[in-house]
């Protein structure tokens, strides 16, 4: 017997939207980094928070 999928956490269903300034400054001041190297990692990877944090290197 398969155990049931375990559903996401609302960090994982997390995305960052990178045309919203707020939201940007926000999760710069979160990780770390600035402005302009976090929209270069979205641009990468994608908006997924997990994925984003993951490619910068920093844990939650």
């Amino acid at each position: 017997m398969e155990a049931a999928p375990r559903k996401l956490t609302s960090w994982e269903r997390a995305t960052v939207d990178v045309t919203k300034p707020a939201e940007v400054i926000g999760c710069s001041n979160k990780w770390h980094v600035t402005p302009e190297r976090l929209k270069a990692v979205v641009a990468e990877v994608g908006t997924s928070a997990v994925i984003i944090a993951e490619a910068l290197g920093k844990t939650r």
